[in-house]
């Protein structure tokens, strides 16, 4: 069995059969009125499975992904999950009500020329100035890499996998940068009270989380919801 994230109905396919439909394996919908398709023709059975193979982001649903939804499911019902469900927020203003997409990322040494120096300083003084807790950077990001949205959350870990910072949401859409061939800037807004972690401690949390393969020292989207949480909780957001 696999998860995504993004999937909004529900998709099964075994070697004979294809389900399609919004029914969930839930006491809620054996109340509702779910509409699911099931059918045993072989090219629907096949487009089916090329669909699922095709999707980019997808987990495996293992015993850990169980007990940690299980748990997420129990903290829900009684706490909002602030960034991964639409149950609330924890700060308003910083972490959007839901989050359309988390990435992890590795911070790189790079100086800005004057032309990124004067863009970035003109985009923040139109932007509305944050709280006082709060704080603009600015990242720059290329146009070849995976392209950011306004809302999108990147957790950043030193070159070195020794740190790793809270995290920072992106604030802007993509502003060009004259004369840099191929890149382009974004405003991040990230809180002013956070401090960094040590990667082994992160590792050692989110482990006793339910994550012991949190894949901290390399750069990926984090597709999975429990671990979006996990990584929020290491800063009790």
């Amino acid at each position: 069995m696999l998860s995504s994230p993004n999937l909004h109905a529900n998709v099964i396919a075994t070697d004979r059969r294809a389900i399609i439909g919004s029914a969930n394996a839930s006491h809620s919908s054996t109340l509702a009125d779910e509409a699911v398709v099931i059918t045993d023709d072989p090219d629907i059975v096949a487009a089916v499975r090329a669909f699922i193979d095709g999707i980019e982001e997808i987990t495996e649903v293992d015993q850990a992904f169980l007990d940690n939804a299980a748990a997420q499911w129990q903290i829900g019902r009684a706490v909002p999950l602030p960034g991964v469900t639409s149950r609330g927020r924890a700060e308003p203003g910083f972490l959007p009500a839901t989050i359309p997409r988390m990435f992890l990322r590795h911070t790189v040494d790079y100086t800005p020329g004057p032309t990124e120096q004067h863009t970035w300083a003109t985009q923040a003084r139109r932007h509305r100035g944050p709280a006082a807790k709060y704080q603009l950077e600015w990242f720059h990001h290329n146009k070849s890499d995976t392209r950011l949205e306004r809302g999108d959350v990147l957790i950043f870990v030193t070159a070195d996998n020794e740190w790793i910072y809270p995290p920072a949401v992106v604030d802007s859409e993509a502003i060009a940068i004259l004369h840099a061939h191929g890149a382009v800037g974004h405003l991040l807004r990230s809180r002013a009270d956070l401090h960094p972690i040590p990667v082994p401690d992160a590792e050692r949390t989110l482990a006793d989380l339910g994550h012991p393969n949190p894949r901290l020292r390399s750069d990926h989207r984090i597709a999975s919801p429990s671990l979006r949480t996990a990584l929020l909780q290491l800063w009790n957001l």
